[in-house]
């Protein structure tokens, strides 16, 4: 393997080690995870990561009021104005 493939392994493959160390609970979902458990558990969620590779897998109403979300997901779409790709994350801002 190249250390470009090495890199991709180990980014696609999420480490919640650091929040262990913070007596934090850590709970773990994918992009397979049925939407309404993943509602509930993320509207549970101080801090949510999303870093499924799914646009727009986590909505507004899916996060509770004051907690951090952190985007990492790194997504291609085709702008729908514009016809061109550009990158958006996993995390709906908008609610739209």
């Amino acid at each position: 393997q190249t250390d470009r493939h090495r890199q991709a392994d180990i980014d696609r493959h999420p480490k919640p080690c650091p929040l262990f160390l913070g007596d934090a609970t850590v709970t773990i979902a994918h992009r397979c995870t049925p939407r309404e458990q993943l509602k509930e558990l993320s509207r549970l969620a101080d801090i949510v990561i999303a870093a499924a590779g799914v646009p727009g897998l986590i909505t507004v109403d899916m996060v509770k009021e004051g907690a951090a979300v952190i985007d990492v997901g790194i997504n291609r779409v085709q702008d729908q104005t514009t016809g061109k790709l550009r990158l958006v994350g996993d995390v709906d801002f908008e609610g739209t």
